[in-house]
């Protein structure tokens, strides 16, 4: 009787144009796989039996698709990003020698597209993979709505809002207080952050219709941006250990762009 075991899986380190690494390996443990990262190649070599190369995978890129994305809220969006290239499954139970062992290879190609930049940076050391953060199902779906304001397709405010209004679910009455002091994050940042949303923004992309438009500032989107992805990165935080919230460093407004006072 056949009995698949992977062994491994590899995957290359994809950037856009504006970054490369020259950096020394990087290695981390964990209780299903160990991580080698060198010279743009990651090998996740696993630490306990699997039986097939996708539910090896869907273990390994938990890790990874987190660590991309706390790249991103602390980088630019493309500066690290994990292609799977190929899969090593070995028989446990093989047939009779000389017959191969080795059950599959896997491989997948993807084909990229180059990308032009105006600065190239090339970084001395890998990111840090998070130790504490969750690509949770509200994670995700924050971050594809911030990517879609990025991309163009939804006003900063609706995005915005939305991402609030994620932080605010977790409670039901006096959200915005409660949910301050659940996530740890200053009531001020939360008030902040609604009333741009509410009150801000001109006939073409404010949440709400007023009789008196005001536009957001430059100044402004740019703290609403930067907003945002600090929400992003608390929730991540938060779901990784619900229970473990009231560790977190509070976040103020003295974490953000400064803001022209009125």
């Amino acid at each position: 009787m056949r009995d698949p075991h992977v062994v491994w899986l590899k995957y290359h380190l994809e950037t856009d144009a504006s970054v490369s690494y020259n950096a020394p390996a990087l290695e981390r443990e964990y209780d299903l796989f160990s991580l080698h990262l060198a010279n743009g190649v990651l090998m996740a070599t696993m630490q306990q039996h699997f039986s097939s190369e996708s539910k090896a995978r869907s273990k390994v890129e938990e890790v990874l698709r987190a660590w991309e994305l706390d790249n991103a809220l602390r980088f630019e969006i493309g500066e690290l990003q994990f292609i799977f290239e190929e899969a090593s499954v070995i028989d446990r139970d093989p047939p009779p020698p000389g017959t191969p062992q080795v059950i599959a290879v896997s491989t997948a190609i993807s084909a990229t597209s180059a990308m032009s930049a105006t600065l190239h940076v090339t970084r001395g050391q890998y990111p840090e993979p998070p130790t504490r953060f969750k690509l949770s199902p509200d994670v995700e779906v924050m971050w594809f709505r911030y990517q879609q304001h990025l991309e163009g397709k939804e006003p900063l405010q609706s995005m915005a809002y939305f991402c609030l209004t994620v932080i605010e679910s977790l409670v039901s009455k006096g959200k915005r207080k409660r949910a301050a002091d659940e996530y740890r994050i200053d009531w001020e940042v939360l008030d902040k952050l609604g009333d741009f949303t509410t009150t801000k923004g001109s006939q073409f992309d404010a949440r709400k219709h007023n009789n008196d438009f005001v536009a957001l500032s430059e100044a402004e989107e740019n703290w609403m941006r930067e907003a945002v992805k600090i929400l992003i990165r608390r929730k991540a935080e938060y779901d990784y250990d619900p229970e473990e919230a009231h560790s977190l460093k509070l976040i103020t407004m003295a974490g953000l762009p400064k803001l022209e006072r009125n």
